[in-house]
């Protein structure tokens, strides 16, 4: 392990230390600070940085000085630390410098010197000019180093991948260079910055006893002149040639150069002129990046699998039917080919695809043209094969009209399982899809939807989620679904679709995903996810279903100062927020739509009225406000609806016998109201309020109640009384005429002032009838009364006369007289 030591000087270039100055080592992947004193110690006196790995000792400077201050020791100190802090700074920043200048960013640093282990190439013995240095040999990654002709050449193996480094200026050419034992067949060789030999690679590679089978990979750059011929490919058995020049300027390839390599079926060029592939060519996988072809492609019979980036045409315009010939071509990968009109000539005569990728071309970007040709000339033809299609980063928009009809892009590919339409502005889907793409498993939508939210529908999820799949999100509005939707999922136990979604940003969680949340709610493994959607940083899983809105505006929905929101996307439904406005009523709000929850807390209502309270209301807040007492009826009223949650708390309920209808209902209704927190004008919770006792009375008033019936008795009996002594005969007449109470009533005590018992009046008529029936029986009976008899006078012309009344008994006698003109009785 290498350890570099910094001295930071003190104000007199001291560097014993004795001021407690501190000191900085980088050992390993730590650069530490560490006091030189024990004064100097401190939390911050030690610091991590990152690295790649430890920089080489000649990219570091030990010795640094810092001036001569006149200042207080403190400055120093101060000034002595942000020294140290640059340097270490600094150190890893050198680090980092000498890992990519030295190509080593790939493997660990040395940690052994001397001889490379038996197995590894050694130096020739002299007049050879190499030594061996340094290396780690391990058993993932393998390096060593050597100096061949006074210039480093540092080697590295990785798993079947051997790797020669040229950087420093090492020639192939050299004799010095180190090699096998003996010869050694390697899979995957690579020459980094190596310049091109004059023969062949082979040779080259013989040279170092190695025998490459399956992969040649050649790294030029800029300073190094990229040509090839077939000479430097003679005797080269690789399955896979990949030339990467990075410069500004092409490199060449002669006419013939593939003609050597009869066993090369993968190529990869980057950034070289190409001329036309030869006959004899046995390519099947063909890689061009930043290519510049001299005009055909060649003979591409036997090619299976083309990717394209970043072609430019020497004579500026791509050539018609480029890929005609290529019969057997299956798949074909396209990005940033910037050919606008040109791609349709360009892919004309195109054979059947398996896929076919065209991304960050600008398809569309024009009139259109291109993309028409798309949907009606390359598309059609491989129907019945394409499997894979991408047309990611290109300017499409949306592919139908917002109703879903009108498609600009026809996709009627019943064998497609994967599409992507990443970063090209999609923000729906077509209602044709689930119809001519019903084999679809895979549908990428992420990326940028020029400033529009991608809106998922159910239709979407449904038709995904048939068979297992995956749909990848990015920038998304909200998953469309509607009370309908929400009812058929729920009756069918909880539709389990088999599509797993990946949403790489947050859902906007409003009124528009409360029916999907509310399924998910219910039907938790309704859809699968990739990783838990998130809203605005929350899970969606978590927001609550009540705060999925979206504003109203207009007084016409919502009246009264208040706010209201929709709750779901069909507006069917109307949440209104009254809450600290000032009211000393419930505000007017209109019945269409419906009003489903009502927020009026931190108010001054005072009274509740049934017409206030919709049936459709669901929810109603009414907390902190000044309500004490509720109507039976209001009361009735608020508890109508089923599961209707109340919010009375922070109220002066009162809770006496004439506000009991309410507290009943509290109490008996605790499961929908905050019933924890309410509390009774006295500040008595309602949870220790027994209905029965609140008509109870108190001792004065039981007292009251209980001598009421008492005093009442005895008045009754004093006023009967006195009613019985003042109206004694009444009384006394009433009961003898009835036979009552007689052993207490005698007759002498009734009659004693009166002379007869009874009168009789007669005609002359009945004269016979009195005389000879009635006075006897009245007169001899039991009891017997005493008669008093009288007879109308008889009326003539002449006058009148009297006709004496006489005592049956002759006890008494009664002279009665009527007379005519006169209405007066006489008695003689």
């Amino acid at each position: 392990m290498n350890m570099f030591t910094f001295h930071v000087l003190d104000p007199f270039g001291n560097t014993n230390n004795s001021s407690g100055f501190p000191q900085c080592h980088v050992s390993g992947s730590r650069v530490v600070v560490a006091p030189a004193s024990p004064r100097a110690a401190s939390p911050r006196a030690a610091c991590r940085v990152p690295r790649a790995s430890v920089c080489s000792s000649h990219y570091l400077n030990t010795n640094y000085s810092v001036g001569y201050l006149q200042s207080s020791s403190r400055t120093v100190m101060l000034l002595g630390r942000c020294v140290c802090v640059c340097v270490c700074v600094w150190a890893v920043l050198c680090t980092v410098a000498g890992e990519y200048w030295n190509t080593d960013n790939y493997f660990q640093r040395p940690s052994r010197s001397g001889a490379p282990p038996p197995d590894w190439p050694r130096c020739r013995p002299p007049p050879a000019r190499c030594r061996d240095l340094h290396g780690s040999v391990d058993v993932a990654h393998a390096y060593y180093q050597y100096n061949v002709d006074g210039k480093s050449l540092p080697l590295y193996r990785t798993g079947d991948e051997f790797t020669l480094s040229c950087k420093a200026g090492v020639s192939l050419h050299s004799s010095s260079l180190p090699s096998f034992r003996s010869m050694t067949t390697v899979p995957v060789v690579r020459f980094k910055y190596c310049d091109v030999p004059s023969d062949s690679y082979a040779t080259r590679l013989a040279q170092l006893n190695i025998t490459v089978s399956r992969e040649l990979h050649i790294m030029l750059y800029y300073k190094q002149t990229a040509s090839f011929s077939r000479a430097q490919f003679e005797g080269l058995a690789v399955d896979l040639l990949d030339i990467n020049y990075e410069s500004k300027t092409p490199g060449y390839l002669s006419d013939d150069w593939l003609q050597p390599l009869t066993n090369t079926t993968r190529l990869e060029l980057t950034h070289m002129v190409l001329p036309p592939m030869i006959s004899s060519n046995r390519v099947r996988h063909l890689s061009l990046n930043y290519n510049t072809p001299r005009g055909e492609l060649g003979d591409c019979g036997r090619l299976y699998e083309l990717s394209i980036c970043e072609l430019k045409w020497e004579r500026g315009e791509a050539p018609a039917r480029w890929l005609t010939d290529c019969a057997q071509l299956k798949v074909l990968r396209m990005k940033n080919v910037y050919l606008f009109k040109e791609l349709g000539p360009f892919l004309a005569g195109l054979h059947p695809l398996s896929i076919l990728e065209i991304d960050q071309s600008f398809l569309g970007f024009n009139d259109g043209d291109t993309l028409k040709f798309l949907g009606s000339e390359v598309l059609p033809s491989s129907a019945t094969t394409l499997e894979k299609l991408s047309l990611a980063g290109n300017s499409l928009g949306d592919v139908c009209s917002h109703d879903g009809h009108d498609v600009k892009l026809p996709l009627q590919l019943p064998v497609l399982q994967h599409l992507s339409l990443a970063r090209s502005g999609v923000t729906r889907t077509c209602e044709s899809w689930p119809r001519d793409m019903p084999a679809l498993t895979h549908l990428d939508l992420t990326g940028d939807t020029r400033g529009h939210r991608l809106t998922v529908h159910y239709r979407d999820l449904k038709w995904m989620g048939a068979r297992q799949s995956r749909l990848l999100l990015d920038d998304i509005d909200t998953i469309a679904y509607n009370e309908s939707h929400y009812a058929e999922i729920v009756r069918a136990n909880c539709t389990e679709f088999k599509v797993t979604i990946s949403i790489s940003e947050y859902i906007i969680c409003d009124c528009r995903l409360y029916w999907f949340a509310r399924m998910l709610a219910e039907c938790p493994r309704h859809v699968r996810w990739a990783a838990a959607p998130a809203c605005d940083r929350r899970p969606m899983l978590e927001q609550p279903l009540d705060h999925m809105l979206c504003p109203i505006q207009g007084e016409e929905v919502c009246a009264g100062g208040c706010e209201c929101w929709w709750r779901d996307a069909e507006h069917s439904r109307v949440v209104a927020n009254c809450s600290a406005r000032g009211l000393h009523r419930l505000p007017p709000l209109p019945q269409l739509p419906p009003l489903l929850q009502l927020h009026a807390a931190r108010n001054h209502i005072q009274a509740i009225h049934s017409h206030d309270i919709p049936d459709t209301l669901t929810y109603i807040d009414l907390r902190n406000n000044n309500i004490s007492r509720v109507g039976a009826a209001e009361t009735r009223r608020l508890f109508s609806v089923r599961g209707r949650r109340v919010r009375l708390a922070g109220n002066p309920l009162r809770c006496h016998c004439d506000n009991r209808p309410l507290v009943r209902a509290l109490l008996t209704h605790r499961h929908q109201v905050d019933y924890a927190d309410l509390k009774c004008d006295d500040e008595k919770l309602l949870s220790t309020i027994i209905v029965e006792d609140l008509c109870a009375l108190s001792p004065t008033e039981t007292l009251v109640y209980a001598l009421s019936p008492t005093v009442t008795a005895f008045l009754l009996v004093v006023l009967a009384i006195w009613f019985m002594y003042y109206y004694r005969m009444e009384v006394r007449v009433y009961l003898y005429s009835r036979g009552l109470c007689q052993c207490c009533v005698r007759e002498e005590d009734l009659d004693g002032d009166r002379e007869f018992d009874a009168f009789v009046s007669y005609t002359h008529l009945d004269e016979q009838f009195v005389y000879e029936q009635l006075v006897p029986e009245l007169e001899s009976g039991s009891p017997s009364f005493k008669l008093c008899i009288h007879c109308h006078c008889a009326h003539t012309v002449f006058g009148s006369f009297g006709k004496c009344l006489f005592d049956i008994n002759t006890r008494h006698a009664c002279y009665l007289a009527y007379c005519v003109g006169t209405n007066n009785w006489t008695m003689m």
